[in-house]
């Protein structure tokens, strides 16, 4: 599975399905967060890279504020 991960120092690290889920939760428009992303820039201290996994526990994606 494709999944976008994103790394924060206060807040840990989380999975989304999706680019609109990550920028809902970290508080930005999707558009920028696909910049930065392809920038590889970090996003309001959020370091984001696709990753492909199936090892990662339901519990870590698509988080909810």
């Amino acid at each position: 599975m494709k999944l976008l991960k994103s790394e924060h120092k206060e807040n840990g690290t989380w999975y989304f399905t999706n680019i609109n889920r990550a920028a809902k939760y970290i508080g930005v428009a999707a558009n920028y967060l696909t910049y930065t992303l392809g920038a590889h820039r970090p996003c309001k201290g959020w370091s984001l890279e696709w990753v492909e996994s199936d090892d990662i526990l339901s519990k870590y994606i698509n988080p909810e504020k």
